[in-house]
């Protein structure tokens, strides 16, 4: 799964197998590869006859009321499920009423139970009515359960047979169980959920599925852990008369009409039939009923193909082209060939993550999918790249191999985060797209991790209602970002070796279940380098990560020490210490030695020396002042030297380091004004991020205005040597292309009147209907040039145009270029598109948390009047998402990110403590955390900030 993207300026970034040996499948992996299809045989075979019993359509079948949760005496001893019965293959025909919004899905689930004792069959079922419950034997004999109950709290339909089960479990493991579930297709964007979208005005809706990682239950019942991995036989059916069709996982092997049980009669229904899947997780199974069209791309190894609303499908070339080329490097790069037949990926109007890795059926936010070449920007581009390569990689990292359990989904969504760099610099290695790892992920990870209440990312699962709080940037950029770190730590050992360790990985466990402890046994097993495990356990079991501190001696030496970075007070466990592997850049020379001690010491030479080159470990470097003064006197006469990953680390480091309150503010300070010749894009990302930072902390006081005319001035040369003038057929470098509208856009927020004038000149020609001859990469730029006047002919022209839109990457632009209207007196800008965002049909619940956050993040009246927004609908937020906790979260993190009082503090606890809302949530802990870092920052750096302006200020006038 990839987390939610959003458009928002760059100045506001932050800085073993499973499987029963009694049906003869073979344990070794290329032997369970090649039984898949005999073994699919074996199960049809053995549950056509039960399964037909239910099959048939009952107009008139009207499920029972469901049966009242058992007591607690009654409940279950775990809130997992007991290994002991396990699922090998479900066969299911879903049959969808796209008029009545329900659903209702005849299954017939192939079991195993190897405890002869077994009384009770418990499987998972949410919001479901159950009914027909039959238990098949492979001699005929059938048997119903005595009773059926609930156990709500753990989301537990339980089947009672007491000893008609035991005495069947005499002589046989192997049993077929059958019923019918009922429920409803429901408007919030988890289980089976509909969506809707506009075709000349008319609304039109589908139904897709969203079920990782626990909602699989709420559309039918089935053993809904990661680890009971089983085939699939789906059938879908849609009303053909209408337009409806079905897609899965599968290829689709045949249509039949669907007949009344009555008469035998056809309804208009088509029922669509899907091969067999692979062994697989139900998290990963996939459905949808739509009238969309689609593109298809047959240049590779398998077909591609991309659906989307009829209007908009052109749009999905680039992606079916993109994703072809990525997965068949994919399959080159791990040797290692994707496994299903087709692939298909489909772009949703309502989605509430990015995009779901579902086996052979990926599905997208519309915006991350779909990409229009006359309209949408470079950035939008690689972001989809980088979203369409993030899926792709787990088809072989969650899919084919997936985590035993949720306590270890790092192994999930930390390779994918890795690796989707990978997929895209194999596909388009013109993008150098690895030197933005640092601000795109490494910066992100360690920015979470640097809090008290972070966690490993390894962490016992008790409760399944806290396993959506580990899909957090831990797992996802810490994962990619130590993963990254192994891999240049052994590639310097032996060239290759990592990627052979994990083909050796991947191919042992396929189609089976993982943990971390297995992935570093297996790479030592096939490369042999034995350090693997003990490096890899300091960096997954241990929460944070560490700071060297630098220092030069008088022996002529450079001595070092470790300890936990923490961005408040010192770490509580004073003997943590990290298996740190020392990168040292100097002059004429490059040091590469492991570190694991709590001191160490190199030789100082009298040059320069960075630590950490190209920021591939995952620490932070703090310079004593002899040192930092040797590399700024380097940056300053030629900054080169240093990579754009070195340089971005640098910068990185020191304001991180400055938040925590190891160094004053003008450590980092002083690299920033050194960055007027700078030209690369990755620098000044991870720049005007950490400068956008600072604003809501400064923005009420005294020196605010020479705050952003510093700003101004340093992006001044660079502003000047991009211009608006980009064409596009363009042959500047990809990075050069990225950073125009990031230092245009920056400048503008910064105030700079003749980037404001230009960009506004644009705006009034877009207006009139001229044309500009600007890139529409611009467009960002120069609807800010807009905001930053906030007209109020402007603001109703921007949303007339927003609400026009049918390319989903420009509108996104014109969203975020809506929140940043409000300034000056019209406050009622800000009102507006507030309310705005209460309406589906203006702005998407998807696009909920990104409006908020961006219109918190455009001014001091935009932060205070989203705060008390939330405070006033927070009963309706919570009604649109309290079935996605991690929407509410995410919205009530990232908005009080940006308060950093006392006061604030006070006003926001005690109003989420009265709320009742998500009481012990980590991502609240860490809310409060956040602003007590902020309220510390202000009251240590504002006055040394203030004097540095006012220096820079008497030595920089205005002209």
């Amino acid at each position: 799964m990839m987390q939610e993207t959003e458009e928002e300026d760059v100045e506001l970034v932050g800085g073993g197998r499973r499987g029963p040996s009694s049906l003869g499948i073979s344990s070794d992996s290329k032997g369970l590869k090649r039984g898949l299809l005999s073994f699919a045989g074996i199960i049809i075979a053995l549950n056509i006859i039960v399964f037909t019993l239910g099959v048939k359509y009952s107009q008139e079948y009207t499920p029972p009321p469901t049966p009242e949760p058992v007591d607690n005496e009654s409940k279950p001893a775990s809130f997992r499920l007991s290994p002991l019965v396990r699922p090998l293959h479900y066969i299911m025909q879903v049959d969808p009423d796209m008029n009545a919004f329900t659903f209702t899905v005849r299954e017939n689930i192939m079991i195993e139970i190897t405890n002869s004792s077994t009384r009770d069959i418990i499987l998972h079922a949410r919001e479901l009515q159950v009914s027909d419950v039959l238990l098949h034997t492979q001699n005929g004999t059938t048997i119903a359960p005595s009773s059926v109950s609930y156990y709500t709290p753990d989301e537990f339909v339980i089947f009672h047979f007491g000893k008609n089960l035991t005495n069947l479990l005499v002589d046989q493991t192997l049993f077929n169980i059958t019923f019918v579930c009922s429920g409803q297709i429901g408007d919030i964007a988890r289980g089976f959920y509909r969506s809707s979208y506009m075709e000349n005005e008319e609304k039109k809706w589908l139904a897709v599925t969203d079920f990782e990682p626990a909602d699989a239950r709420s559309a039918f019942v089935c053993f809904d852990e990661p680890s009971f991995k089983a085939t699939f036989t789906m059938s879908v059916s849609a009303d053909a008369s209408e337009g409806w069709f079905a897609i899965s996982n599968m290829n689709e092997v045949s249509i039949t009409p669907r007949h009344y049980s009555t008469n035998g009669s056809a309804d208009g229904y088509q029922v669509h039939h899907f091969a067999t899947s692979p062994l697989m997780s139900t998290y990963l199974v996939c459905y949808v009923v739509s009238r969309f069209g689609h593109v298809t791309y047959n240049g590779g190894s398998v077909p591609v193909r991309v659906f989307a609303p009829p209007l908009v499908v052109e749009q999905g070339r680039f992606a079916a082209e993109t994703g072809s080329k990525i997965v068949d490097a994919f399959g080159d790069y791990f040797d290692i060939p994707y496994v299903m037949p087709k692939l298909d990926m489909i772009a949703l109007p309502d989605f509430t993550s990015g995009a779901m890795e579902n086996w052979g059926l990926i599905t997208y936010r519309i915006e991350a999918l779909l990409w229009n070449p006359n309209t949408s920007s470079l950035a939008s581009k690689q972001s989809i790249a980088m979203i369409i390569s993030h899926e792709l990689a787990h088809q072989w990292f969650g899919n084919l191999v997936t985590m035993g359990w949720w306590d270890n989904v790092w192994l999930n969504e930390g390779f994918a985060s890795f690796v989707e760099y990978q997929g895209v610099d194999l596909v388009y290695p013109s993008w150098n797209i690895w030197s933005q790892f640092i601000p795109m992920d490494r910066s992100v990870a360690m920015d979470l991790d640097s809090l008290h209440s972070s966690h490993p990312l390894v962490v016992p699962i008790l409760s399944a209602d806290v396993i959506t709080q580990q899909f957090d940037s831990i797992s996802y950029s810490k994962g990619a970002s130590v993963l990254r770190m192994l891999r240049d730590k052994m590639e310097k050992q032996s060239q290759g070796s990592f990627v052979k360790g994990i083909h050796h990985y991947l191919t042992k466990r396929e189609y089976g279940n993982a943990e971390s402890t297995q992935l570093w046994a297996d790479i030592v097993e096939e490369t042999g380098q034995t350090d693997v495990t003990g490096f890899m356990k300091s960096w997954t079991e241990q929460v944070g990560y560490p700071v060297v501190n630098a220092s030069l001696g008088d022996d002529g030496k450079i001595h070092l020490s470790q300890r936990r970075f923490l961005y408040t007070s010192s770490p509580t466990n004073e003997t943590q210490l990290w298996n740190v592997p020392l990168t040292i850049q100097k002059r004429d020379d490059f040091v590469s030695q492991a570190y694991d001690e709590e001191h160490t010491e190199i030789i100082d030479d009298g040059s320069w020396a960075v630590l950490n080159v190209n920021g591939s470990g995952y620490y932070r470097v703090s310079y004593d002042q002899a040192l930092l003064d040797r590399i700024i006197a380097q940056w300053e006469e030629d900054h080169l030297v240093f990579s754009d990953e070195t340089r971005s680390s640098l910068l990185s480091d020191s304001f991180a380091l400055n938040l925590a309150q190891s160094v004053p503010i003008e450590y980092p300070l002083s690299l920033v004004k050194n960055m007027k010749g700078e030209r690369d894009y990755v620098p000044w990302w991870t720049t005007l991020g950490s400068l956008g930072g600072l604003r809501p902390f400064v923005d009420e006081q005294r020196f605010y205005e020479t705050f952003q005319r510093f700003i101004s001035a340093t992006l001044r040369d660079t502003v000047d040597h991009l211009t608006f003038t980009e064409s596009e057929d363009s042959d500047e470098s990809h990075s050069t292309r990225l950073l125009r509208p990031v230092a245009l856009t920056s400048a503008i927020s910064a105030g700079d009147e003749r980037t404001i004038n230009e960009g506004y000149r644009l705006f009034e020609a877009k207006k009139q209907g001229r044309p500009t001859n600007t890139s529409s990469a611009l467009n960002p730029a120069i609807y800010a040039a807009a905001a930053s006047k906030s007209n109020e002919m402007d603001y109703k022209w921007m949303k007339d145009a927003y609400l026009k839109e049918t390319s989903a990457t420009e509108k996104n632009v014109l969203l975020a270029a809506l929140c940043k209207f409000g300034r000056h007196e019209h406050v009622g800008q800000i009102q507006s598109t507030l309310q705005d965002a209460l309406n589906p049909d203006i702005i998407k619940p998807k696009d909920m948390q990104s409006t908020l956050v961006n219109i918190a993040r455009s001014s001091r009246d935009g932060r205070t009047k989203t705060w008390e927004f939330i405070e006033r609908n927070f009963d309706l937020l919570k009604a649109k998402f309290g079935d996605a906790p991690f929407v509410m979260d995410g919205i009530i993190k990232r908005v009080t990110s940006l308060f950093s009082t006392s006061e604030d503090k006070k006003r926001i606890s005690d109003f989420l403590n009265n709320s009742g809302f998500s009481k012990g949530s980590r991502s609240i802990i860490q809310a409060l955390e956040q602003i007590d870092i902020n309220r510390k920052w202000r009251e240590k750096n504002v006055e040394s900030l203030e004097k540095w302006l006012d220096q820079w200020a008497e030595s920089h006038p205005e002209k």
